[in-house]
């Protein structure tokens, strides 16, 4: 649920501090013996809101109220087979690895995953199909990889010492999102 709820509004709720006043409505800060539990409330990702939608009733020739039915979503059957059938699966450790804490290591584990099921454990097959889906483009698949293995994109320690390429410029959140909407949620919507 948590990747979901990452991929539908592009904000990690793992990576929100509670001094950070910019992405915050509120937090709560509760007393259990010698540890702190902390509750943030964060406000809503770009483009949604969360106020009352009025509600649209559609009416028959003979004054009746027409029941449309509930739109599909995209992750509708991915919900419907968290029952057990996905455990230890691709689908569900890439899902494990984006629901964790935005670091260039759990992006980088998530495309890695996509990657080589696409391939059938092999890399460079695995790269030729994110291309051949039409999902990215090559310059833009070396772009994100570049840039995930680039050396202080979140912290120097997770990364190889890569030579400063001027394609290699995304940020954390960047590649977080083109992630999860160009790699992950299309590979989602393919394997369900």
């Amino acid at each position: 649920m948590t990747a979901i709820a990452k991929i539908e509004i592009d904000m990690d709720f793992l990576s929100i501090e509670d001094d950070n006043d910019d992405n915050l409505v509120s937090s709560i800060h509760e007393n259990k013996g010698d540890a702190t539990d902390v509750t943030v409330f964060p406000k809503a990702g770009k483009g949604y809101s969360f106020a009352l939608i009025p509600k649209v009733k559609i009416f028959d020739e003979q004054g009746n109220e027409v029941v449309l039915p509930r739109q599909a979503r995209w992750y509708d059957r991915i919900l419907d087979q968290c029952d057990g059938s996905i455990y230890n699966t691709p689908m569900f450790e890439a899902l494990s690895y984006f629901a964790q804490k935005t670091e260039a290591r759990t992006v980088r584990l998530t495309y890695e995953k996509i990657r080589n099921d696409e391939g059938h454990g092999d890399a460079s097959a695995g790269d030729k199909a994110l291309v051949s889906n039409r999902w990215v483009s090559a310059i833009e698949l070396k772009r994100f990889i570049c840039s995930v293995n680039r050396k202080g994109i979140d912290s120097p320690e997770l990364h190889a010492e890569v030579a400063a390429d001027p394609i290699c410029n995304m940020n954390i959140d960047e590649a977080r999102t083109f992630c999860a909407q160009r790699l992950l949620k299309p590979w989602l919507i393919k394997n369900s």
